[in-house]
């Protein structure tokens, strides 16, 4: 269990991370700055990405979890705002980002803290 413990708090420390890079990445968006966020944009997408294969190991032992069904929201989104990235399209960018990845890493962020508190309190 100390194993699991430490991707629990791992991974939640990777989503408040992420959360403070995604409002970074905002910033510089709306200061016209596109091409300077897709090395930040790429390392949220990386961290997701581990932390998504890290979690699957221990997930289907939580009690009524939601943390799957946010894993997959992010994941579209992250899909979603990486399609516009690729595209060059910055106003879908800002709101794939703004009205969607932002929020749904704030929910996945609340579901791992719900989750994982009983196993962490000590």
């Amino acid at each position: 269990m100390e194993k699991q413990a430490e991707v629990m708090t791992r991974s939640m420390e990777l989503t408040v991370a992420s959360l403070e890079a995604l409002e970074h990445i905002l910033l510089r968006l709306n200061a016209g700055d596109f091409e300077e966020t897709l090395y930040l944009m790429d390392d949220v997408v990386s961290g997701f990405y581990q932390m998504e294969q890290s979690l699957q190991v221990f997930m289907a032992g939580l009690p009524d979890s939601q943390i799957e069904g946010s894993l997959g929201q992010v994941r579209n989104r992250i899909a979603y705002v990486v399609s516009a990235y690729e595209q060059g399209i910055h106003e879908q960018v800002i709101d794939g980002i703004s009205n969607g990845l932002l929020p749904d890493f704030k929910q996945l962020n609340i579901e791992l803290e719900a989750a994982f508190k009983p196993y962490l309190v000590s």
